[in-house]
């Protein structure tokens, strides 16, 4: 969180890294993640994001069938770009 106000909201931070980032929550995360990650990975170079149905905040790490193969397929594309 200090990060994140250091760098102004996590759009900025985003913005002024170089690397590939991928995104996820669930879309029954109280925070509001679901809703507000998809504008800021929209608002970055190379940010992808995904949403879990039906998993809150703790949920999405019990996701795994979910998110396992969406992080491999980052993680290839990623590979493939290099």
């Amino acid at each position: 969180m200090s990060a994140l106000r250091t760098w102004g909201g996590a759009k900025q931070a985003l913005r002024t890294i170089r690397l590939p980032f991928l995104l996820f929550a669930g879309t029954e995360d109280p925070n509001g993640s679901a809703t507000d990650m998809p504008r800021v990975a929209a608002s970055a170079n190379d940010v992808s994001f995904f949403a879990v149905e039906g998993a809150n905040h703790g949920g999405v790490d019990d996701a795994v069938d979910i998110v396992a193969p969406k992080v491999i397929e980052f993680i290839d594309r990623v590979e493939a770009a290099r």
